[in-house]
């Protein structure tokens, strides 16, 4: 018997095609546990960050939940880099050669609704990828 440690959510989050998911709603609670403990913090954090600009220190992690939501943020940007580059610019160039190909056929306006969405896609999976790198 195999043995997972994934939660049944995970799971089915991931027969689903949406294994995203589940890192997300992670982030996003790591997000709301930092932004708490911060409003706790905020003088003492503030005075840190200070400290840390004068001497030249660009990035500043009070804590240890700060580094994990950057490394979280960082495999979130390599997924969906990865999401892109599988399956979003395939699906592009298909629609493009479809497009291009049969000109004779009366082409529906959701066909390019759906290359402009496919665009964004891709462009998007890059900058996010490029921006958290």
């Amino acid at each position: 018997a195999v043995v997972s440690t994934q939660s049944t959510g995970s799971m089915i989050c991931h027969l689903l095609g949406l294994p995203g998911v589940p890192r997300y709603l992670a982030l996003f609670r790591l997000t709301l546990r930092i932004r708490n403990k911060r409003s706790r913090l905020k003088p003492s954090y503030d005075a840190f960050v200070r400290d840390a600009a004068e001497k030249g220190i660009k990035e500043v992690y009070f804590n240890k939940d700060l580094l994990e939501l950057y490394h979280g943020r960082r495999d979130a940007a390599f997924l969906r880099l990865v999401e892109g580059a599988l399956e979003a610019t395939p699906q592009l160039l298909l629609q493009l050669y479809i497009i291009v190909k049969h000109t004779q056929i009366d082409t529906q306006w959701y066909t390019y609704l759906s290359v402009v969405i496919s665009f964004f896609s891709v462009v998007w999976s890059l900058t996010s990828y490029i921006n958290e790198h």
